[in-house]
């Protein structure tokens, strides 16, 4: 079947483009950010197919992603879905229904006990992260020996500034009926989008930052990229995608937010999965 004609992201003026656009992808960006498909168990019984964004990280194991909690597991109070997510599967630089770099199954998934089991808003917000280890390929190799050695994590490091939040947003979330992001491929889910410009506090709730941005479902898990070198496309993931709201309550214009992944917490989850090894595939 022939794919849809794809509009041109240039059809997003200048003057909108921070709040999103399709994401001219150079360097290792190509390679490490990519879509993340998976199956729920829905609350009403039966599944559901759906997709969220991961970054492929430097890892002893060459093999750990980072996405948010939520697109992997209902959380303590679920809502539309519970459990774990199924059929999890990383596609690098996916773009128009194609592999570039080929996919990798999901072997181990690692969240925290509090985001599983504690029910409370702070915490579903603030522990919405999760580490998912990957299978070898076919061949038996780790991803990132294939794919180069991923995205920096800065442990210890205070997310602030001017930083850059990609996805692969299914919809837009918000706004004007004619914002010109509505119909693109990058906001159904076919290309990786972009939102970028000075990071501000989530007004509403515990300590997480964001952009204005209208990425709707399927960037949450994206990553938020500070002290980015975007020809080398390398920077550090200092947050994920993990919930849109209000930017500006009066003019409702909306945001992207997410909280810090460089605290101590997030790091005993990545220590967790870096330690995973997963065999050759039979």
């Amino acid at each position: 079947m022939d794919k849809d004609p794809a509009r041109e992201p240039t059809v997003v003026p200048p003057e909108l483009r921070p709040i999103g656009a399709e994401y001219p992808a150079k360097g290792a960006i190509l390679t490490t950010v990519g879509r993340l498909l998976y199956t729920t168990n829905l609350v009403e019984g039966g599944t559901g197919d759906s997709s969220c964004t991961a970054t492929l990280v430097r890892a002893d194991n060459k093999a750990t992603v980072i996405a948010a909690a939520h697109c992997v597991h209902g959380g303590a109070e679920p809502f539309f879905y519970t459990g774990y997510s199924d059929n999890l599967l990383f596609i690098p630089g996916y773009r128009d229904g194609d592999a570039p770099h080929g996919n990798y199954t999901v072997n181990n998934i690692v969240i925290s006990r509090a985001y599983a089991e504690d029910p409370s808003f702070e915490v579903t917000l603030t522990q919405d992260r999760a580490y998912l280890v990957l299978n070898p390929d076919a061949r038996g190799r780790p991803a990132a020996e294939t794919l180069g050695e991923g995205q920096r994590i800065p442990f210890g490091a205070e997310p602030a500034g001017p930083r850059h939040r990609l996805g692969y947003p299914r919809y837009v979330s918000s706004g004007n009926e004619t914002l010109p992001q509505r119909g693109q491929p990058a906001f159904r889910g076919e290309r990786l989008a972009a939102c970028y410009g000075d990071a501000g506090p989530w007004p509403r709730g515990p300590e997480m930052t964001g952009l204005e941005c209208v990425m709707g479902g399927g960037s949450s898990g994206g990553p938020a990229m500070q002290n980015f070198d975007e020809e080398a496309g390398v920077g550090d993931v200092v947050a994920v995608n993990n919930i849109n709201d209000y930017w500006n309550q009066e003019e409702r214009r909306d945001g992207v937010f997410g909280a810090s992944v460089t605290d101590p917490a997030s790091e005993a989850l990545y220590l967790a999965a870096q330690a995973i090894k997963p065999p050759p595939l039979a």
